[in-house]
Formats: structure tokens, C-alpha cells, sequence
């Protein structure tokens, strides 16, 4: 017994390996060889792909967008709102890219929305609108001329969507 126990000590960190890291290159390369609904449930199941393809487009990366884009209109309820919450985190990092890319596709209503109240870093009134703010104060970046009109709708959806936040949290306004 003793001897079971040591070969499982020592072997451990062989048998954890670390997960390879995704690009969205691989994503891409896979919705083109097996489509995209079949690509998502894969990754989805698998809970760390789905964890590091949300991660990867919460950081509003041009390559990451274009995989939102291309699973977005194949996800349906959970994936799909995963979809929308992380591309709209990524209007914190690269808003110009968001408003070009991936609102056309997603609609501006589930990108422009408030934070995921679930997600701990979003967990209190103050942590979802603090992110609001800071979605706002980056969309004000955006010059490009064609990006202004809807640069402006995603202002106002986000302002709009303090209301729902203050609701959840029971805070009068």
C-alpha cells in the first residue's frame, strides 16, 4: 500500500499535465475543417478550450474577434451569452476593433451590455459599473469617422444598462 501511494506522489505531476495553449489561429483552422457548431460544442465540453477561447476574445485581439464572429451565430444559450459578455469585456482593450468587427455580427445590444454580474471580478455595483466607466471612457477613443455613429449607440446602451445593474444589486438610483 505504501508503495502505491509513493508511485502516485511521484507520478503526479507526469499525469497534470499542462494544457496546451490555443491560439485563435487553431480555433479558426478548426471551425474551417469541422464547422463551427461542432467546433464550439468540442471546446465547450472541454471547459478549459472554452475558458481560454472566452479569454482570448476578452482581450479584443483582431484574430480573437473574428472567432467570436464565426462561433457566435452558431451558439445558442449559455455559449452564446459567454460569447457576448467576453467580446464586450474586450471594448475594455481594443474598442475600435470590437465596433468593427464583431458588433455587425453580435448586435450592439449584447455587446454593449453590462458585465457579467456572476463573474467575481463584476460581483458588486460598484466592480459592474466601475466597468462600464471604463468601457465608456475607451469607446470615446474611437475617431475613426465611419465607427462614430455606432461608437456612440454603444455609449448610450452601456449608460442604459447601469439601470438593470442597479436592480440586481438593489441599489436606488
Amino acid at each position: 500500500m505504501l508503495r502505491a501511494v509513493f508511485y502516485v506522489v511521484m507520478l503526479w505531476p507526469c499525469l497534470a499535465l499542462p494544457q496546451a495553449s490555443l491560439t485563435p489561429d487553431d480555433v479558426l483552422g478548426r471551425i474551417a475543417k469541422l464547422g463551427a457548431r461542432p467546433t464550439l460544442d468540442a471546446m465547450y465540453e472541454d471547459g478549459g478550450e472554452w475558458h481560454q477561447v472566452l479569454s482570448g476574445i476578452a482581450t479584443g485581439e483582431r484574430h480573437w474577434l473574428k472567432v467570436a464572429v464565426e462561433l457566435h451565430p452558431t451558439s445558442d444559450a449559455g455559449p452564446s451569452r459567454q460569447l457576448e459578455l467576453a467580446t464586450g469585456e474586450a471594448l475594455e482593450h481594443h474598442p475600435s476593433t470590437v465596433l468593427e468587427i464583431a458588433v455587425p455580427v453580435i448586435g450592439i445590444r449584447s455587446v454593449c451590455g453590462g458585465p457579467d454580474v456572476d463573474d467575481k471580478r463584476y460581483d458588486s455595483f460598484e466592480l459592474s459599473t466601475r466597468a462600464i466607466e471604463m468601457r465608456k471612457r475607451m469607446l470615446r477613443t474611437v475617431s475613426e469617422t465611419g465607427l462614430l455613429a455606432l461608437r456612440n449607440r454603444c455609449i448610450q446602451q452601456l449608460e442604459a444598462s447601469k439601470a438593470g445593474i442597479a436592480k440586481f444589486y438593489g441599489v436606488q438610483r
